[in-house]
């Protein structure tokens, strides 16, 4: 969804022609419109970034986000530019701004914040819907083996670990789900698993006694 980087063109078409107030309160939001575009485009960058780990329902439910933020700036935009510009432009000018001001900088700026504690607590779901689905996942695959018995909190710890411990050459979490399901690389995906698990390696083998 291509947004408009100047304010005056996100809000196009609203009204053919722009009183004096409001040519100049549009000229001020523009530090704001950035802002808007920046939470927007710092959201889009996350949730590409995971992307390949989310669900088709979670990358809709993204999209809606964006989409709803996205109408809901407009409306705020237009009901703070048009309908009351005149008293807006003048509290503009004021100097200092009390707490709870409602000039127009002041609102738009709460919402602002709003947007990006949404987008901020989204990306915190769906890390945690990702990390209860592989670790479900891998629980209903490896029962047996001794790894499925692990606590969802070891299992995310040790995912995470591996995630720092990338260097050692560890296949990515979904890429090794990815692999055919056959007899042949049971003992391939059960060193692997090995490997996700305990990044590390496996523990030393005890002795006989």
């Amino acid at each position: 969804m291509e947004i408009a980087k100047n304010v005056r063109d996100f809000l196009v078409g609203m009204k053919e022609t722009l009183s004096p107030e409001e040519d100049q309160l549009l000229s001020s939001l523009q530090t704001l419109h950035e802002k808007y575009l920046n939470i927007m485009e710092d959201f889009s960058v996350e949730v590409s970034e995971k992307a390949l780990s989310m669900s088709p329902e979670s990358r809709m439910e993204a999209h809606q986000l964006r989409l709803k933020i996205y109408q809901d700036w407009r409306a705020r935009l237009m009901e703070r530019v048009f309908d009351n510009s005149k008293e807006i432009a003048s509290a503009e000018d004021a100097k200092s701004h009390v707490p709870e001001c409602d000039c127009c900088c002041c609102e738009l700026t709460r919402r602002l914040d709003s947007y990006e504690i949404v987008t901020a607590d989204y990306i915190q779901a769906a890390d945690r819907f990702n990390i209860n689905r592989q670790w479900e996942h891998l629980q209903a695959k490896y029962v047996g083996t001794g790894h499925a018995d692990t606590t969802k909190f070891e299992w995310a710890v040790n995912q995470h670990r591996d995630t720092l411990a990338s260097h050692l050459g560890h296949s990515d979490m979904m890429a090794y789900f990815a692999v055919a399901e056959n007899e042949s690389m049971g003992r391939v995906r059960y060193n692997m698993l090995e490997k996700i698990l305990q990044p590390c390696g496996p523990p030393p083998q005890k002795e006989e006694e």
